[in-house]
């Protein structure tokens, strides 16, 4: 099983694809019926937002004017989802999604994720099984009756707070950081036999790991090789590569 992060291969020449062309914002389209980009410069007074629809061939660019919508700074992107796509909206969805493709990115993502805490709180007694006294009086009780409840909230929550080992030195990474990153990034529950760090210069630079499967060699004969990610600026690109590939990279 091998990682790779692809590298430019001159530090002044960017050859990566990813936030070229548009591509990425395009892809919005295919799950929206509208895209709504807000935009604010901290130098600024007036919000802009710049909308398009996804049937249409022209966009519209207008001052904010609602209080609701208004944002300090930054950048806000609204995809108005298609009736069908209504299931990207879920929490649990966009986190995956995120784990999966944006993981490793050198900024922080973070979610809005329903949590929740435990706390004690005091039960009304039924009157009924209220004791009393001998003249009648009801008897004081000592401590009330509790019980534990989970109070729910909504929060932001980090979602990429691993950290890629790749891009580090290996000197620094211990066999135990190997080992959770192979379990967490390929869904093993075993260690690997073996692993190797190590980085590929020429026209094409790319550092890698590549693992070695704690399985027995006839059992992975068979399998597609869903065993190589390919990385672009940290951000996910593809598992699916033909056999061919894989023996042309473990060769």
């Amino acid at each position: 099983m091998l990682i790779v992060q692809q590298e430019s291969q001159e530090a002044n020449v960017d050859s990566n694809l990813i936030g070229q062309f548009g591509v990425g914002f395009y892809s919005a389209f295919l799950v929206s019926d509208k895209v709504a980009v807000s935009t604010k410069s901290p130098k600024s007074e007036q919000q802009y937002v710049w909308e398009a629809e996804a049937e249409s061939n022209s966009y519209t660019i207008r001052e904010e004017t609602d209080p609701e919508k208004l944002i300090p700074r930054g950048t806000r992107l609204t995809l108005y989802l298609k009736r069908d796509d209504k299931g990207f909206a879920h929490p649990e969805r966009i986190q995956k999604l995120l784990k999966n493709y944006s993981q490793f990115v050198s900024f922080p993502i973070y979610t809005w994720q329903e949590k929740g805490f435990t706390k004690e709180v005091e039960v009304d007694e039924d009157p009924a099984e209220v004791k009393t006294e001998g003249d009648g009086e009801p008897k004081k009780e000592v401590k009330k009756k509790t019980k534990t409840v989970v109070e729910k909230y909504w929060d932001w929550e980090l979602t990429n707070e691993t950290q890629p080992i790749w891009l580090r030195t290996p000197k620094e990474v211990s066999t135990e950081e190997y080992n959770e990153f192979y379990k967490k990034t390929f869904n093993e529950y075993l260690d690997p036999l073996a692993s190797s760090h190590f980085t590929t210069e020429g026209e094409v630079e790319f550092r890698s790991i590549l693992y070695v499967p704690a399985t027995k060699k006839e059992d992975i004969t068979d399998r597609k090789t869903k065993n190589i990610r390919l990385y672009v600026k940290r951000v996910f690109i593809s598992d699916d590569f033909d056999g061919e590939l894989v023996c042309l990279i473990l060769a």
